[in-house]
């Protein structure tokens, strides 16, 4: 669902339904954005995210996930996200954190400036 309301938001979308294969896509395509689901099977969205921080890797990276407790927050922000939303996502929260990412990485002509900060809201 969420995929379906990125497409029509205009976004380029692709799937994937476990960590693997999730971080071949990120390492193939070098989006500027990545959603990320801590749960993921495989491999999760924190070791995906660790791998993808030791190789410099300049993807953006926002978690998805079920747990709030803020240690969940902590170990998101450690292994390299830039934001934390937890599910059921709320469709406003995650269109305002688009339109920063856009407004960031087009400040920073599509770099990627350090985003590493979450939000605890």
């Amino acid at each position: 669902m969420l995929a379906v309301l990125l497409r029509l938001g205009g976004h380029e979308v692709h799937v994937a339904y476990d960590g693997p294969h999730a971080l071949e896509l990120i390492q193939k395509m070098t989006p500027h954005l990545a959603l990320l689901d801590i749960g993921m099977p495989g491999l999760n969205g924190l070791e995906i995210a660790r791998i993808l921080k030791t190789t410099g890797h300049r993807t953006v990276l926002i978690a998805i996930s079920g747990w709030g407790r803020a240690s969940d927050r902590d170990a998101a922000r450690e292994a390299g996200f830039a934001d934390y939303l937890l599910k059921p996502v709320e469709i406003a929260r995650l269109d305002a954190l688009l339109q920063r990412l856009s407004l960031e990485l087009s400040q920073t002509n599509g770099t990627g400036a350090d985003h590493r900060k979450i939000d605890d809201t």
